[in-house]
């Protein structure tokens, strides 16, 4: 069954339900006070109203009540939604509640970068190869952050546990989701073939986007965004196939200065990528000792930035 929708806005959650009956009852009394409030100011111009003061508190209160109200919806919808919508980011990603992304491998191991993240300042955490972009890409979501969502394959699964004491230290909040929909497995690519691989992590990507995910967390598609800054260039492809929806942002960390940038999926970013994949793949079929599996954190185009 397809999820409510309402002005647009899709897999309307039961959170946002209740808001919205709250939203009409809180604007109900504040017309009431309007009405009584006219009553008493005119009330006061004639003399007629004993206890004014009384009165004018039974008024303001429900106005004050109104006023902090539209202000929490505003804060928690609005500001977000409509800069979203518009594309008015400023070149910036604006906070999200969940994260979705591909763990890299990186040169350093499990213990190395776990004796880091206890000792090194955030600066040079995110300069750690193969993780220092996600690093950095994660915490740009503090203040919202709520859930990240790890893919991993054989040799990157063990480095969940570095993000994990990451988000730990500087995002306590935040948790790893672990399992799919109660199936004590986590989000796992076995390595059967790239074209296989680029299958399984769109599934795996529709399958987080679902409802059924979404939902119990109290979540939309918009409260969650993809990070590509991790993993190879055909699982880049598999990640941007599964992310093929109006209302899910995709965010990169750039290398060298790592900036958090948002990213416009348009066909010149999907060609680009199945083009450096092709070409990528020609050249370790004719070339044995080219080098496999190269990260593709320096193949951002220039013009992908929204």
């Amino acid at each position: 069954m397809a999820g409510l929708k309402v002005l647009g806005v899709e897999d309307l959650t039961r959170r946002a339900m209740v808001e919205s009956l709250a939203t009409l009852v809180v604007f109900g009394a504040a017309s009431s006070a309007v009405y009584d409030l006219w009553t008493v100011i005119l009330g006061l111009m004639t003399g007629t109203v004993p206890g004014w003061a009384v009165a004018m508190v039974r008024c303001l209160v429900p106005l004050l009540g109104c006023v902090g109200w539209f202000m929490y919806i505003y804060k928690r919808y609005i500001r977000y939604a409509g800069n979203n919508e518009t594309g008015e980011t400023n070149g910036e990603v604006l906070p999200h509640k969940g994260v979705v992304l591909m763990m890299s491998t990186p040169k350093s191991g499990v213990e190395e970068i776990m004796a880091q993240i206890e000792t090194k300042s955030l600066d040079e955490l995110y300069g750690i190869q193969g993780i220092g972009q996600l690093f950095k890409g994660v915490f740009s979501h503090k203040e919202r952050l709520r859930h990240v969502w790890p893919i991993v394959n054989r040799e990157s699964a063990g480095y969940t546990q570095c993000l994990t004491a990451f988000l730990e230290k500087y995002i306590p909040q935040a948790k790893v989701v672990k399992n799919l929909r109660g199936n004590q497995k986590r989000f796992f690519v076995e390595k059967k073939g790239e074209q296989k691989e680029i299958e399984a992590i769109k599934s795996l990507v529709n399958e987080i986007y679902s409802p059924q995910m979404l939902h119990g967390l109290g979540l939309s598609k918009s409260d969650v965004i993809v990070d590509i800054s991790g993993g190879t260039k055909h699982m880049t492809i598999g990640l941007i196939l599964g992310a093929l929806d109006a209302s899910i942002d995709i965010q990169y960390t750039e290398q060298n200065t790592k900036k958090v940038i948002p990213l416009a999926i348009d066909h010149r970013m999907i060609l680009d990528k199945t083009i450096g994949y092709l070409t990528e793949h020609y050249q370790q079929m004719t070339n044995p000792d080219a080098i496999h599996g190269a990260q593709h954190n320096d193949s951002i185009p220039d013009y992908q930035p929204v």
